[in-house]
Order: structure tokens, then sequence, then C-alpha cells
């Protein structure tokens, strides 16, 4: 008998979601539909990135490299790979008898020809600058299952651009199809995409991967992914069987299920991966109050952590003050944090040495997004208390993004960053003084120093604690404030069993989500 997921079963990542009594037996057929928070903006998964790609074409395509339960990377289409000790070449070892959808055997010159056709300008890849920032110079077939890259300069993050949220691979013949048909070596093949209603895919029988009992994967016929925008509108899709997997359960459903258990849903309510913070503008040319050092700790000494997150996930979340969750290989253990607890008697004795002893006014620009809202709305009711006057500037995302990369016009901004399984690129946004993504333009040199020796440090051991020098040195000046993780919340329709997400929430990952689920009957989960 199937097991229903309990909340507090599943707070902590990487719990296992098994059966209650003894086990059943997986069944072929049937056609299952995913509900998603948004569409994608066309099924070239080459040239689009984003987290729609991921979820819509994980299911067609994979990378080299993958993801675990917890999110660490693990061998994907190449079995394993080797870091020069100089960290200028990555090589990688492919697996052998991998086939694309059309037939063809993955091989070292189709990954080249993937690699050129995003290096190449005129087929506007999003995800061509970051190739070019880690400095490929060139690749070299060592044999029909080995690719060498070889780098501009040491780079031992470039082998993050191989996983899967930047790099599917796809056969060649399919780059430049018109309309796009990506042809991949993922679990279900394409068959067509209808903007707004639907990507539909089928069975791959000849997929590489099996179960643990040696049974051929995916169990499903036929996918269906749904774009369903918003979230109570999924779940109650969810909830009448128009959907068998929802995406981003609303967190004010949490409660009611908590509660009442109902039969009818598995819910998967876990500590996620995105984490949640706030930028403080320190530009120059914007020259606003958060310069000072005192005030940046006046705001963090007035913020109640705990009680953001008790709004914002309904107390799901923990409080951390780093990019990575728990669990992962690149969290660290003992990082202090001197601004868990809100304080406003203390915030208030530090904005009078800082020269504001009646308090002062600041501005917050906040994206036009319920969560974002949600998020600055109770940042400006803590801060009221120390007596710090937040007005806010609510744009659209399309403005937000263009106002944000700027130096002036604002002093604060709330938001929650994607997971990035390496920690280069995100340090990078945060540390290095030269990145347009550093909104906030917080500026220290010795992060920049540790941030570029940690780019090119190959020892695991020496470039965790290089991050976590670099952490604690961000922390102490204020640069930015972290406040934890936003919940990974998804769930199921009871009739189908095994659809597990990992850390991010994903549709598929290296022993989980669409691939390994099945329904009960056979057909469906009603």
């Amino acid at each position: 008998m199937d097991k229903s997921i309990s909340i507090a079963a599943t707070l902590l990542i990487g719990v296992s979601l098994g059966t209650a009594g003894p086990a059943l037996s997986q069944k072929y057929g049937g056609t299952l539909k995913i509900g998603m928070n948004g569409d994608v903006k066309s099924p070239n998964f080459a040239k689009h990135s984003g987290n729609s790609v991921v979820q819509y074409g994980g299911l067609v395509a994979e990378s080299l490299l993958d993801y675990d339960r917890q999110c660490n990377m693990v061998p994907g289409l190449a079995h394993k790979w080797d870091i020069a000790d100089d960290a200028k070449s990555v090589t990688f070892h492919l697996r052998k008898g991998v086939l694309f959808h059309s037939g063809k055997e993955l091989t070292a010159d189709i990954v080249k020809k993937n690699v050129e056709w995003r290096l190449d300008k005129k087929n506007k890849s999003r995800s061509r600058n970051r190739f070019r920032r880690s400095g490929v110079k060139s690749m070299t077939i060592i044999d029909k299952y080995t690719i060498k890259f070889n780098l501009k300069k040491p780079s031992v993050a470039f082998f993050n651009l191989m996983e899967q949220r930047k790099a599917h691979i796809l056969d060649p013949d399919s780059l430049n199809s018109k309309p796009p048909h990506p042809i991949g070596t993922g679990p279900f093949k394409f068959v067509e995409w209808k903007p707004s209603q639907h990507m539909k895919m089928v069975r791959f029988d000849k997929y590489w991967k099996k179960d643990k009992k040696g049974n051929q994967l995916p169990y499903v016929d036929t996918v269906l992914v749904k774009p369903i925008k918003d979230a109570t509108t999924r779940f109650l899709a969810l909830k009448s069987g128009d959907i068998d997997w929802s995406y981003a359960i609303p967190f004010d459903q949490i409660p009611e299920i908590q509660k009442n258990k109902p039969e009818w849903i598995k819910p998967q309510i876990e500590s996620g991966a995105r984490w949640i913070f706030i930028h403080l503008q320190q530009g120059k040319k914007h020259n606003g109050p958060l310069r000072n050092k005192k005030v940046r700790q006046a705001i963090a000494q007035a913020l109640d952590k705990k009680e953001i997150l008790q709004g914002l996930t309904w107390g799901i979340s923990t409080i951390e003050n780093q990019i990575f969750p728990p669990g992962h290989r690149w969290y660290h253990k003992d990082i202090p944090d001197p601004y868990a607890k809100g304080n406003p008697a203390a915030a208030k004795k530090l904005l009078a040495e800082a020269g504001y002893p009646d308090g002062l006014t600041i501005s917050m620009l906040v994206r036009n997004q319920t969560d974002h809202v949600d998020f600055a709305t109770l940042v400006q009711a803590q801060l009221k208390k120390a007596g710090i006057k937040v007005v806010f500037k609510v744009l659209d995302y399309a403005a937000h993004r263009k106002v944000i990369r700027s130096p002036k016009g604002w002093d604060m901004s709330v938001g929650h960053y994607s997971f990035q399984p390496d920690p280069h690129w995100r340090y990078r946004s945060l540390l290095s003084s030269k990145s347009r993504t550093n909104y906030g333009k917080w500026k220290n040199k010795e992060a920049d120093k540790i941030w570029k020796k940690a780019a090119a440090e190959g020892n695991f051991k020496n470039r965790k604690a290089l991050y976590r020098k670099a952490l604690l040195v961000l922390n102490e000046d204020v640069g930015k404030i972290f406040i934890g993780h936003m919940p990974n919340a998804k769930g199921s329709r009871k009739g189908l069993n095994n659809f597990i997400a990992n850390c991010q929430g994903d549709t598929r990952w290296a022993s989980g989500g669409a691939a390994h689920a099945w329904f009960a009957n056979g057909k469906d989960s009603k």
C-alpha cells in the first residue's frame, strides 16, 4: 500500500520517499500530465535558457553532467571527467552506446558540434557568454568517446557549464530545425509544442537507463507538460485530476495539507535550493546612506529572519546566511550569523552612530510579483520598528531588470536566486566588483582576490575554504543580507507513484523524476 509523504518526514533534503508495506510492482503505460509554472519561449533548448527550459528540455535532452537528489553534480552522459593539475583543461569520458531519438550514437564529435553551435554568435544562444567567459580556447577529440576542452586560463568552474541547466546535448541535425524539433538522448521524444497549451512527448524505448531492478525506463507512454502560471489554479488542477503532478504548490495550501492530510495528494515539501536575500545599494554614483557600513548593519540587525520566513514560507525554510542549502557539498556548517534574530533597539543604536539618530528614509526596488511584494512588505514592517521608513518602487519584470542593473536610483531590493551546482558563477555575482550582476555594487578588494584565487584552485578542500573565507568577508561587511532558502513544494496525485523531485524540484534528474514515475493502474492517477 502506498504511503502519502508527510511534510514532517521530508523537511530535510535527501530523505527517501518510499512505500509502506510490500513494494509495489512498477506498471508501464498511461499519459503523465505535468503542471508547470510557465512555458518555454520555444523548444530550441540549445538557444534558450532558464527554469522552463530545464523542466521541459530535461525530459527530452540530457547533459554531460547531471544532479543527484541533493543537487550535487554527478555523471550524466559523461561517466567521468578529469581536471588537469593546472586547471587549464577538462577531459570528459562519454558513455558508450547512448542513442539519440534519431538513432545516432552519442560521440565526442557531436558534443563538440553542440558547443561550437552555442559559441557561434549568429545562433544567439543564451549560454554563449558563459562559454566565452569560461575561456574555451579549443576542443580536442581524443577518441570517439573522449573530448578535451582546452582553456585560455585556469578555470575549475568550466565543467559546471556542461550540466543540465546550461548545455543540453542535441543531435546536431536538430539544432537549426524550423520549427524547432529537439532530438536528444532523454527518456522522452519530442512530438509537438502548442504555445500556452502543452508540450507533448512520448516514451523513448531505447533510452539508456534502467531502474534498480533492471527494468527499462521510462514507464509512462506519453507526457504532457502544461503551463499553468497561477499557482492556485495549478493546485486546483491537481486536485481535480486535470494534472497528475504539480510544480510549486502554493505555500498557503501547506497548513491545510499538513492538518487535514487529504488522501488525494502526495506532497513533497522540503527545504529547497533557491536562496532568499536582500541587495544593498553601495554604488558611488548613487551615493546613498547604505554606503555607510553601520547603516547596513542596522538594517541587518532590525530584521527578524525567522518571522520573514514564517510569512513567506509558513515556517518551512530555515535561516541561512549563505548560498548553498544544508546537505550540499558546498554548504558550510560553521558560518556565524550575528544577525539571525531581529533587534530593533540595537539597530536604532547603530543608526545613531551612523549619524541618523532620528532614523532615515530609503527606497526599495520591488518586482511586481506576489512573492517579491510579500517579501518586501515584511521587510518594510520590520525596518519601521527601527526607525527606517521604506518607500517602494514597484516595477514589472522588464523595468525591474533594467533598473536593478543601475548603480543609482534605489537603496534596497529583495529577491531570490535560482540554484547553481558550482559556486563559481553565483559567488562571482556576489563577490566580483566587475560583475554586472553584482547588484548594489558591493566592492571589496579582499573578496575580489579570494574569488579569483578560488576560480583557479583545483583542490576541492582548498577551494571550499576560500569560499568560506569570502563568505565571512561578505557577511562581516554586510555586502548582502542572506535570509534563507525557498521551500521545494511539489505534489502528485495518489495514483501516481515515484515522481520524486530533487532539491530544485526538477522534472528529471540523475535517478528520479518523470522517467521513474508510474501509475498504480497503468493509465492515470484517478
